[in-house]
């Protein structure tokens, strides 16, 4: 079985895990004030205690539902906006302005919760669950100052599989980034490979035109190709798709750099089943000028709302075509990479 990944009737199947570590959102984006923000069709409220600890809780407090985010913080203790009843980090009733009694069932369910920059990941699944997933992946990467590094996030209608359908298959290159990236040889399907959990596809170049974009980032000049140009990514979870270019050149001169490397990360967070948050970095291992590192987060921001542009025009013709992800989907072989990383998606909902 296929999963439909453009639109999906009431009544459909959920096609996200919640046995799964998600990214809530950036570590820089969370500090002692409460967040609220929905992930798996859960509300979830975020907040950092006065040590600097994360907490995840349900935005609603289980007196009359009110969304905890709409409230403040007392010290470390989340007070819910409605009637001012007070919650412990760990969920836990710690203050009902009108009575002494703590009621038993006055507490609010928390979610395990890993820091690990430049990200929070939360798991909202069974948390006797955690030991059979790999914890999330290391980006430490993200965090060196010798790397330019260019993040952001999108909010997307439609399917979160959608975004890792496109990333699978790099063919649209040409065609949807034709004005920015500009590659037009990505014209084979690329190899593939499968460990237990994860799908890798490698593609590789020689004597490659770069783009503007590359160019720009090597500071070559128009009639120097590459050596060697080669592109991994992976499928690592449903929550996860990380990309690697490298760029080589033979003979650089005295000081150049002869290996350009460039780390793409793609986090995707189903709010619900028909939208989520794509949270992305793009990281190089040179350390830029001032003026290209202000300019890289802008153009690939450009980049990315190209493939937002076109995927959100695919949902609202799925959405109102009667027909909606009925139709028989064709398959080419460049889609070999995205059926693998369905059937990966299909194997844990299995376990679900």
């Amino acid at each position: 079985m296929s999963w439909p990944i453009n639109h999906h009737r009431p009544g459909d199947s959920v096609n996200y895990p919640r046995n799964c570590w998600w990214v809530a959102g950036f570590s820089k984006d969370i500090g002692h004030e409460p967040v609220g923000c929905w992930m798996l069709d859960s509300p979830v409220v975020l907040y950092r205690t006065q040590d600097g600890a994360v907490v995840a809780m349900d935005d609603r407090c289980p007196h009359r539902w009110a969304p905890l985010s709409k409230g403040k913080l007392i010290e470390d203790r989340i007070e819910c906006p409605y009637h001012g009843i007070q919650f412990e980090p760990d969920g836990s009733c710690a203050k009902i302005p009108t009575q002494t009694t703590i009621l038993p069932k006055c507490k609010v369910k928390t979610y395990p919760v890993i820091e690990s920059p430049p990200f929070v990941w939360l798991w909202l699944g069974d948390p006797g669950r955690i030991s059979e997933c790999d914890p999330p992946a290391d980006l430490s990467w993200a965090e060196r100052k010798d790397w330019s590094i260019a993040s952001g996030r999108l909010r997307m209608a439609g399917n979160y599989m959608q975004l890792h359908d496109n990333v699978m298959d790099l063919t649209h290159f040409g065609f949807v980034h034709r004005d920015t990236l500009g590659q037009l040889d990505w014209v084979k399907p690329p190899k593939v490979k499968l460990t237990g959990s994860t799908v890798h596809f490698r593609q590789e170049f020689t004597d490659r035109p770069l783009s503007d974009f590359h160019r720009q980032i090597t500071g070559t000049p128009p009639d120097l190709p590459a050596s060697r140009f080669a592109t991994d990514g992976t499928w690592v979870t449903p929550a996860l798709h990380l990309a690697t270019e490298t760029i080589e050149f033979d003979n650089p001169g005295a000081g150049e750099v002869d290996t350009y490397i460039m780390e793409v990360v793609h986090a995707v967070t189903p709010l619900g089943m028909t939208e989520y948050e794509y949270h992305f970095l793009v990281g190089w291992n040179v350390d830029l000028p001032a003026e290209l590192r202000e300019a890289l987060t802008p153009g690939i921001v450009s980049v990315f709302s190209q493939d937002k542009e076109l995927l959100e025009a695919i949902d609202r013709t799925v959405s109102r075509d009667s027909r909606g992800a009925d139709l028989d989907e064709i398959h080419l072989k460049s889609d070999t990479p995205q059926l693998h990383a369905r059937r990966k998606l299909q194997e844990l909902m299995d376990r679900e």
